[in-house]
Protein backbone atom coordinates (compact mmCIF):
# COMPACT_ATOMS: atom_id res chain seq x y z
CA UNK A 1 0.00 0.00 0.00
CA UNK A 2 1.18 3.26 -0.86
CA UNK A 3 0.39 6.62 0.84
CA UNK A 4 0.16 9.90 -1.00
CA UNK A 5 0.20 13.00 1.33
CA UNK A 6 -2.35 15.32 0.96
CA UNK A 7 -0.89 19.14 -0.18
CA UNK A 8 -3.92 20.58 -2.10
CA UNK A 9 -7.72 20.96 -1.18
CA UNK A 10 -10.38 21.93 -4.17
CA UNK A 11 -13.00 23.51 -3.17
CA UNK A 12 -16.36 23.64 -5.32
CA UNK A 13 -18.40 26.68 -4.61
CA UNK A 14 -17.49 29.67 -3.14
CA UNK A 15 -20.40 30.65 -1.16
CA UNK A 16 -20.90 30.95 2.44
CA UNK A 17 -20.09 27.24 2.97
CA UNK A 18 -17.01 27.10 0.20
CA UNK A 19 -15.45 29.82 1.71
CA UNK A 20 -15.18 28.62 5.24
CA UNK A 21 -13.95 25.25 3.97
CA UNK A 22 -11.60 26.47 2.18
CA UNK A 23 -10.19 29.35 4.93
CA UNK A 24 -10.07 26.47 7.33
CA UNK A 25 -8.10 24.42 4.82
CA UNK A 26 -5.60 26.97 3.82
CA UNK A 27 -5.08 28.24 8.04
CA UNK A 28 -4.47 24.54 9.11
CA UNK A 29 -1.30 25.18 5.73
CA UNK A 30 -3.05 23.24 2.60
CA UNK A 31 -3.02 24.74 -0.95
CA UNK A 32 -6.39 25.70 -1.54
CA UNK A 33 -8.18 25.56 -4.97
CA UNK A 34 -11.43 27.31 -4.62
CA UNK A 35 -13.81 27.20 -8.17
CA UNK A 36 -16.88 28.90 -8.37
CA UNK A 37 -18.69 29.07 -12.16
CA UNK A 38 -16.84 31.80 -13.24
CA UNK A 39 -13.29 33.10 -12.47
CA UNK A 40 -14.84 36.55 -10.50
CA UNK A 41 -16.88 34.71 -8.45
CA UNK A 42 -14.54 32.99 -7.20
CA UNK A 43 -12.26 35.77 -6.80
CA UNK A 44 -15.48 37.05 -4.76
CA UNK A 45 -15.31 34.48 -2.18
CA UNK A 46 -11.54 35.03 -1.65
CA UNK A 47 -12.51 38.38 -0.99
CA UNK A 48 -14.93 37.52 1.63
CA UNK A 49 -12.03 34.84 2.97
CA UNK A 50 -9.52 38.11 3.07
CA UNK A 51 -12.58 40.29 4.76
CA UNK A 52 -12.86 37.34 7.50
CA UNK A 53 -9.14 37.51 8.16
CA UNK A 54 -8.92 41.42 8.27
CA UNK A 55 -11.53 40.99 11.41
CA UNK A 56 -9.70 38.38 13.26
CA UNK A 57 -6.62 40.86 12.56
CA UNK A 58 -8.26 43.53 14.13
CA UNK A 59 -9.88 41.69 16.76
CA UNK A 60 -6.43 40.22 17.80
CA UNK A 61 -6.90 36.51 17.02
CA UNK A 62 -3.83 36.59 14.26
CA UNK A 63 -1.15 38.68 12.85
CA UNK A 64 -0.52 40.03 9.73
CA UNK A 65 1.46 37.78 8.95
CA UNK A 66 -0.57 34.64 9.41
CA UNK A 67 -3.31 36.65 7.74
CA UNK A 68 -0.80 37.31 4.73
CA UNK A 69 -0.12 33.35 4.84
CA UNK A 70 -3.53 32.06 4.87
CA UNK A 71 -4.54 34.01 2.08
CA UNK A 72 -1.69 33.49 0.03
CA UNK A 73 -2.43 29.69 0.20
CA UNK A 74 -5.74 30.46 -1.95
CA UNK A 75 -5.58 30.02 -5.39
CA UNK A 76 -9.15 30.56 -6.95
CA UNK A 77 -10.39 29.40 -10.69
CA UNK A 78 -13.79 29.56 -12.84
CA UNK A 79 -12.95 26.01 -14.17
CA UNK A 80 -12.98 22.59 -13.15
CA UNK A 81 -9.91 21.98 -15.13
CA UNK A 82 -8.22 23.57 -11.88
CA UNK A 83 -8.72 20.79 -9.62
CA UNK A 84 -6.37 18.50 -11.76
CA UNK A 85 -4.07 18.27 -8.64
CA UNK A 86 -6.69 18.26 -5.91
CA UNK A 87 -5.87 15.74 -3.62
CA UNK A 88 -9.10 16.52 -1.99
CA UNK A 89 -11.98 17.65 -3.14
CA UNK A 90 -15.42 19.38 -1.56
CA UNK A 91 -18.57 20.25 -3.28
CA UNK A 92 -20.02 23.18 -1.54
CA UNK A 93 -22.11 24.16 -4.30
CA UNK A 94 -25.56 25.50 -4.66
CA UNK A 95 -28.11 22.70 -5.29
CA UNK A 96 -28.19 23.73 -8.92
CA UNK A 97 -27.86 20.73 -11.74
CA UNK A 98 -25.75 23.21 -13.56
CA UNK A 99 -23.20 23.55 -11.33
Amino acid sequence: MTTHEMKTVGVIGAGTMGVGVAQNAADHGFAVILVDRTAADAEAGKARIATSLDKQVERGKRDAGSRNATLARVTTAGDFVALGDADLIVEAAFEDLEV
